[in-house]
């Protein structure tokens, strides 16, 4: 028998295999339908899930249908509502900006006065006393150290010549401003801003008639002492350091550092003066005694200013031949038996004694002058936002940095070392 043969016999019972069963093996009846074998299963009912597939070869589960990705799409979402946010805040900042650089320059351009533009109206805010009168004591404050400066309003650090003058002028104008008081906490600073001060202070007094009193702080030493010598009454605070009725200028020598390391310094000038106060060389003789020589011209207008300032308990010769004009800081306790100072008290004593002065009764409101909203004033804000950190600084690890070749009204343990 041939292989052919062999199939042929075979493919009877394989088809006998492959035909569906009859009604006697299923046991179904014949009047009934008989289920098709070879056709797929019906779809099945909802909420049902189809029987696996089984066509004589494999089995295969239905396929899995995608999952959706909700992550991806949730910080998409979240990146759209920041960018939002941003540029929200960079439109809105930016009409601040336009606005009050607008106000800013409209308030300053509506004032004309002495010496070119003056300052727009100043924003004042009641600090205490009768809301609805129109006496009004001015409040002026000298903070830090005192500098010629003038930078524009962009920077809030120290006491600036330009700025405190600029108040003082505004008092010259408004009449309804009846009295003044001059609030001082600074170590002192240059000697040309602090007299800048001092003059203004005159000039109140002189062409208002009105009274100028000074309440001292924690401290109203050498420059600070100068511009309150300039006002009608001193009240200082029991513990004020204050004083230090002198002049200094200080430079820095290096030279034997360079000598060392190997380094020559060389400076052409047009005289032997010129640079005087190098700090790559010794300093001659000569120089010395130029350097003395302004000390001492300096020194003696001081003194005077304080004599004038002080005419009725001092003069210049008890200031310059006794412990009151060497150098030395005094106590507000101390400084008061000196007739450095009129009064020991507080702020709202000043207040009161300036009210007194200008026979103003309980009728007044004391008042602060603030400078206008401005891109300025905003630009300062933001320098020296980081610099009103609270900082903890042992006494004396850090003073004031002078500029060479300027002279100070400062206490000398108020300067930087090197």
């Amino acid at each position: 028998m041939t292989d052919y043969d062999h199939q042929a016999e075979s493919a009877p019972e394989a088809n006998a295999a492959a035909a569906p069963p009859s009604p006697q093996t299923t046991g179904i009846p014949a009047s009934e339908p008989q289920p098709h074998y070879n056709s797929p299963p019906p779809y099945p009912q909802q909420g049902m899930s189809p029987p696996p597939r089984n066509d004589g070869f494999f089995a295969s589960s239905p396929p899995t249908p995608p999952q959706k990705r909700s992550g991806s799409s949730g910080c998409f979402w979240a990146m759209i509502i920041i960018i939002l946010v941003m540029v929200a805040g960079i439109v809105i900042g930016g009409v601040v900006l336009i606005a009050g650089g607008i106000s800013s320059l409209k308030s300053t351009m509506g004032q004309m006065g002495d010496g070119g533009l003056a300052p727009g109206k100043y924003q004042e805010t009641v600090v205490s006393g009768n809301r609805s009168s129109d006496n009004k004591i001015a409040v002026v404050y000298v903070n830090g150290v005192i500098s010629g400066t003038d930078d524009g309003g962009f920077s809030s650090r120290g006491a600036t010549a330009a700025v405190v003058n600029r108040k003082l002028r505004h008092i010259l104008k408004d009449h309804r401003i009846k009295a003044v008081v001059v609030r001082i906490d600074s170590p002192g600073g240059e000697v040309t801003a602090s007299d800048e001060i001092h003059h203004m202070l005159l000039r109140i007094r002189k062409e208002r008639k009105i009274p100028v009193v000074a309440s001292m702080g924690s401290m109203a030493a050498s420059g600070g002492y100068y511009i309150a010598v300039g006002c009608d009454y001193i009240v200082a605070h029991r513990m004020t350091t204050t004083g230090s009725i002198g002049v200094i200028i200080q430079t820095y020598k290096y030279y034997d550092l360079f000598q060392k390391i190997g380094i020559k310094g060389e400076a052409y000038t047009s005289g032997p003066m010129k640079d005087m106060l190098a700090g790559d060389r010794p300093t001659t003789p000569a120089e010395q005694e130029v350097v003395k020589q302004i000390l001492a011209h300096i020194y003696t207008d001081f003194v005077k200013v304080v004599a004038a300032g002080r005419s009725k308990y001092l003069t210049a010769e008890k200031i310059r031949d006794t412990k009151i004009g060497d150098g030395r800081i005094f106590l507000g306790s101390e400084a008061l038996k000196l007739h450095l100072v009129d009064e020991l008290g507080y702020f709202e004593d000043a207040v009161n004694k300036a009210a007194a002065l200008a026979h103003l009764g309980e009728n007044y409101k004391v008042v602060t002058l603030n400078e206008p909203f401005s891109l300025a004033t905003l630009f300062g804000q933001m320098e020296t936002s980081e610099e009103r950190a609270v900082k903890l600084e042992m006494p004396g690890s850090k003073g004031v940095k002078l500029e060479k070749g300027k002279f100070y009204l400062l206490p000398k343990d108020m300067i930087e070392q090197p």
